[in-house]
């Protein structure tokens, strides 16, 4: 690994010091400048690790350099130690203001050419190498999440129509992803839903809900109730992870007029009878999955009938949006009935006016899903 030290001083005598200080490190190599304007230039071609700097020069002085460093995105965080004659308060203040890491005067002291500034010289290359390493690593992880969330949108689709049901979904997640999920998928008359809520937040959380996907459309295949799903789910996944994680979930099942659910630990969802105008919750409970292995759940039925319509939604809805507004669960059950024919009618709109305050704001700290199953 080798360094490029930019040497910036108009005199020549100076410049071949500073060589002679720095000459005990064999990782460096030297450019030189003569003034501001050949320093800035050099530092526009080259990849530079740390700069030495003189003040007073003819045409653009040290101060100026400093101060292009400073605006400049790819240089405001080179290493820069000042070498000046000026040795006023104000001037090492304001060169500090600027960004200079370090200030020493000329001349240089015995213990300063041979202990302290070579010293110095390294910690700073040392630091400024780190500091590069970090901005690599942060800019492969943007990579990653940026790909990650792109994934997470394949898996989770807005809007879905079914032989049975219209279904319209939104999902803002805290971070760039998250861990809330929903699914929506047709066994041939049969019509089968899923919202899920991981405990945790961003990668590791949007892992275990692509998980999820998986563990539902397998145990689909051996199940016939959505109790048996919820039962081959959580020792599925009792089997696979290590205990560090559980999620919440709600699976249905539609077939003909008749609704059967199971409850895994989740805020339970809402249904809007179209015929008689009130709202019923839910109400079936049961362990988070991956709680425990021998866990068993069971189905709630009810009937649904044309019309009718269910909200979905995770426990993210509760926590303060962007304008400050927090919601109990009896709010929303409220707000509901009270634009259930909204909800029927055009569900896009009135989801996108819920979640608009979560979507603005960059300080929720909780996923947000919300879906509407609108039944034909």
């Amino acid at each position: 690994m080798g360094y490029q030290v930019l040497l910036v001083d108009d005199i020549a005598t100076n410049r071949k010091l500073m060589r002679a200080v720095l000459k005990g490190n064999p990782e460096i190599a030297f450019l030189e400048a003569t003034d501001g304007f050949q320093a800035v230039q050099l530092m526009a071609e080259h990849d530079v690790d740390l700069v030495v700097l003189d003040l007073m020069m003819p045409g653009k002085d040290g101060f100026e350099v400093l101060q292009e460093m400073k605006v400049d995105p790819r240089l405001k965080d080179v290493p820069v130690i000042v070498n000046s004659t000026m040795d006023g308060l104000h001037s090492i203040e304001k060169a500090l203001e600027l960004g200079a890491n370090e200030y020493f005067t000329k001349p240089l002291t015995p213990a300063q050419m041979k202990v302290i500034l070579p010293l110095k010289v390294e910690n700073a290359l040392k630091s400024y190498e780190q500091h590069k390493r970090l901005c690599r690593l942060n800019e492969q992880m943007a990579n990653e999440l940026r790909l990650a969330k792109l994934f997470q949108q394949t898996l989770i689709v807005k809007n879905q129509e079914f032989p049975v049901a219209k279904v319209t979904g939104r999902y803002i997640p805290c971070l760039q992803i998250g861990g809330d999920f929903y699914d929506c998928v047709q066994r041939g008359p049969d019509f089968w839903f899923i919202i899920a809520d991981v405990m945790g937040h961003g990668i590791a959380a949007a892992m275990v809900s692509a998980m999820i996907k998986v563990l539902f459309l397998n145990a689909l295949a051996d199940a016939a109730s959505p109790c048996q799903v919820l039962s081959l789910m959580n020792q599925d996944f009792c089997n696979l992870s290590d205990g560090g994680y559980t999620f919440s979930a709600f699976i249905g099942q539609i077939s003909g007029q008749q609704l059967t659910y199971a409850n895994a630990g989740h805020p339970y969802p809402l249904l809007l009878r179209a015929d008689a105008g009130e709202v019923v919750k839910l109400a079936q409970n049961g362990f988070l999955v991956g709680m425990l292995a021998e866990a068993e759940y069971t189905s709630g039925q009810t009937r649904v009938l044309p019309g009718d319509t269910l909200l979905l939604y995770t426990d993210g809805i509760f926590e303060p949006d962007g304008q400050g507004l927090s919601r109990s669960a009896e709010d929303l059950q409220a707000m509901a009935s009270a634009q259930r024919v909204e909800l029927q009618q055009t569900p896009e709109a009135w989801l996108d006016r819920l979640v608009r305050p979560f979507a603005e704001y960059q300080g929720i700290v909780d996923d947000v899903a919300l879906v509407v199953i609108n039944i034909r």
